[in-house]
């Protein structure tokens, strides 16, 4: 059995980090993998679609695994989240998974290319030889309460989409320097989302006045600034408050720190 079929059956014996295998790059370099007994055509094509596939995201190889590691939502990162016990056998396969994928991510074109019956040009990718899967992997562990996991590790602002949790892609990247005007309102609203993020007594917050005062902008603002800190930010419509208990109930067990953002609610008479 040569080495690329090998690595492939490796990459199908995962099991806590099984998620990865629907991820359309996995699908691509799982393809790659077994390429060895296929016509020169069909080994080109193998390639060169992972190839693209792999330059949209990331041109290192190694990154993208890693990332991938990273930002998936597994039943070990999920116990962990929520303090529960994790059985040895789960922690023997986490420990035996990340080594399977810090070998794969050191897989390299010039590697691959030397199975393929053909000599036309091929393009490389990049590897990273000096990352240690396992030490990453707990030091993002560690930190849950700040990197959270999942896909709140990757993105920091959400919305509610048929009674579901899904990422904005593109939030507003307004800062709360780029605001001016009722500062002593905006920093009562800072402070106490300090107290909230540091574990301290902290209030729920309506901000009321005339349109275009900056009362959207201050939380989002707000958002952006403490990120880093394990803020993230919800928005709920009004159409939705239904689905608040929902909502709250889902993030409970997270350690991460979440904003519900209710966004234009009126108090006025619309008769």
């Amino acid at each position: 059995m040569d080495r690329l079929n090998n690595l492939n059956i490796k990459l199908h014996s995962l099991v806590i980090f099984r998620n990865l295998l629907s991820d359309g790059l996995i699908i691509k370099l799982s393809e790659l993998l077994s390429m060895s007994d296929k016509p020169p055509l069909e080994q080109v094509s193998c390639y060169s679609s992972f190839v693209n596939h792999l330059f949209k995201e990331d041109i290192n190889l190694s990154n993208y695994i890693l990332n991938l590691i990273l930002e998936d939502e597994n039943i070990f990162i999920l116990r962990q989240a929520q303090g529960l016990d994790i059985d040895n056998e789960i922690k023997e396969s986490l420990i035996n998974e990340l080594k399977i994928l810090e070998e794969i991510s050191q897989l390299t074109s010039k590697e691959v290319k030397s199975f393929i019956k053909h000599n036309s040009y091929l393009p490389s990718w990049k590897n990273n030889k000096q990352t240690d899967f396992y030490s990453t992997y707990m030091e993002r562990v560690e930190n849950i309460s700040t990197l959270g996991y999942g896909m709140y590790s990757k993105y920091h602002v959400f919305n509610l989409m048929d009674d579901k949790i899904r990422p904005v892609l593109n939030p507003d990247n307004i800062k709360l320097v780029d605001l001016f005007g009722y500062n002593r309102e905006r920093k009562a609203v800072v402070d106490n989302t300090l107290s909230f993020l540091n574990g301290k007594p902290a209030a729920n917050v309506l901000l009321y006045g005339d349109s275009g005062t900056g009362k959207s902008s201050t939380v989002k603002a707000i958002a952006n600034e403490f990120k880093e800190k394990g803020l993230r930010l919800i928005e709920i419509s009004r159409d939705n408050l239904q689905a608040i208990p929902v909502v709250a109930n889902e993030i409970s067990k997270n350690p991460l720190k979440f904003i519900l953002f209710i966004d234009d609610i009126s108090f006025q008479d619309n008769k």
